[in-house]
């Protein structure tokens, strides 16, 4: 007999409770749906490295931006030093 799997044949399941062997029945296949719906698919191990060295990638590309990004402002600021005129002081005073 094949798994119910549709509300429709639960119902009809249920309402034909009253004859015990339809009821044990009706049990054996709720019961052996719900043991497929238990399985789980395992992500086998190629996968899960994938993932990892993908995520390790996009930790290097995001750091060496970062990097990029934060020598640019370093050699703005000193070229805007560079360019201000220096105030000459007197020696002296």
């Amino acid at each position: 007999m094949p798994a119910i799997t549709t509300t429709d044949m639960i119902k009809r399941s249920l309402i034909a409770l009253g004859d015990p062997n339809t009821a044990a029945q009706a049990l054996h296949l709720i019961a052996r749906k719900s043991k497929k719906k238990a399985k789980k698919t395992k992500v086998s191990g190629g996968a899960i490295a994938g993932i990892i060295i993908a995520v390790i990638i996009i930790i290097i590309i995001i750091l060496v931006v970062l990097f990029i990004m934060r020598r640019q402002k370093k050699k703005r600021a000193q070229q805007q030093v560079q360019m201000q005129p220096q105030q000459q002081i007197p020696y002296g005073q």
